[in-house]
């Protein structure tokens, strides 16, 4: 089997993650319940991978998501 892939040059990207990133809610020093702000944090297989690709190997990394269809992710 051979692939065909496209010169490096031509690319606009060198890797592609296709996945979903997630993000975790931070309260602090605080309670979930009673916290009225948060520090957000983004991880996932996938994103982790692209991020560590472009801030190890200096890559051009892009990600791929749909957000989902839930409540929370309607502000996004």
């Amino acid at each position: 089997m051979e692939l065909n892939l496209r010169k490096k040059e031509i690319c606009t990207f060198d890797m592609i993650s296709l996945g979903e990133i997630m993000l975790r809610l931070d309260p602090g020093d605080t309670r979930i319940r009673t916290a009225r702000s948060f520090r957000v944090w983004e991880g996932g297989g996938e994103y982790n991978v692209a991020r560590g690709l472009r801030k190890c190997f200096g890559l051009k990394t892009a990600a791929g998501v749909k957000p989902s269809n839930t409540e929370s992710a309607d502000p996004v």
